[in-house]
């Protein structure tokens, strides 16, 4: 039963792909700079309710966030950068203090 609930709770977070990466776009052009573990926590306070799991790290949303990041990083929208503490992400364009342009 875990499984099924497990497989409906991955679907659920697959259907919600776009909005999860207007999420993380919209967090970092807010936030600037930030790790993996700290969008996962604003992440987590949205999509955990839905999770079949009560307890520990969600591992499906997770793996959701993961692919994502990386699909942001493949489609150069968002930077990867290696920090002394780890690798954290910004938006392409964007440096510390800097606003985001886009051209018309």
């Amino acid at each position: 039963m875990v499984e099924m609930a497990g497989k409906e709770y991955l679907l659920k977070l697959r259907a919600e792909q776009e909005q999860i990466k207007n999420e993380i776009l919209k967090l970092l052009h807010e936030k600037g700079q930030l790790s993996f573990q700290e969008i996962y926590i604003n992440m987590e306070r949205k999509y955990r309710t839905y999770s079949p799991f009560s307890y520990g790290q969600d591992v499906i949303l997770e793996g959701v966030m993961k692919n994502q990041m990386s699909a942001l990083v493949n489609k150069r929208e968002v930077m990867e950068i290696s920090t002394g503490t780890g690798v954290e992400y910004r938006l392409v364009g964007k440096e510390k203090g800097q606003e985001v342009t886009h051209a018309a």
